[in-house]
């Protein structure tokens, strides 16, 4: 596997205070075995996790998540990499799923969460792209690790019998 190499062209995004100019920008935040992740799809990650958070953060706050927002996105790129390597891939009705999923456990209605990100300049391919990653991903770990997983029923049973014997006591004591 090639080496990840990363080359930090935050500083723009970061000093620049007009979202316009960040994004017009199409520098090169990182590359990933020859693909490029760029400034603007940190920028629209960046802009979605911010939303999702429902609060304001401070610069400082944003200058510390673009360092963790850009691994995870480097993070899904080598996914969907050893994805494509395996031919493994997630259908367009299985991101939509996911999607659904999301507008339902917000207690949105269907096809509202696209009209709320475009309200918040975040397209909605952003997330479409994330859910790609993991569904890929999940597909990956159980081809290669589902084989390799073998529970017992006696170890079922045990754990059955383990969890109705603590059933009434706190598992967490929060103070």
């Amino acid at each position: 596997m090639k080496f990840v190499r990363i080359f930090f062209l935050l500083i723009l995004m970061l000093c620049s205070s007009s979202p316009i100019l960040a994004q017009q920008s199409l520098g090169i935040a990182a590359v990933v075995n020859d693909e490029i992740i760029s400034v603007l799809d940190l920028e629209s990650r960046l802009n979605m996790v911010l939303f999702s958070s429902s609060r304001a953060p401070s610069p400082q706050e944003k200058q510390r998540l673009v360092p963790q927002i850009l691994r995870t996105l480097i993070d899904d790129k080598l996914r969907l990499q050893e994805a494509k390597r395996r031919n493994i891939k997630a259908s367009k009705r299985e991101i939509d799923q996911a999607y659904a999923s999301i507008e339902q456990s917000n207690k949105i209605s269907k096809g509202q969460l696209a009209i709320i990100l475009k309200k918040n300049n975040i397209s909605s391919s952003v997330i479409r792209e994330q859910l790609k990653a993991e569904i890929t991903w999940n597909k990956v770990a159980n081809r290669v690790l589902g084989p390799r997983i073998r529970v017992s029923d006696e170890e079922i049973n045990d754990r059955l019998i383990e969890f109705q014997k603590n059933k009434n006591n706190p598992e967490h004591l929060v103070s």
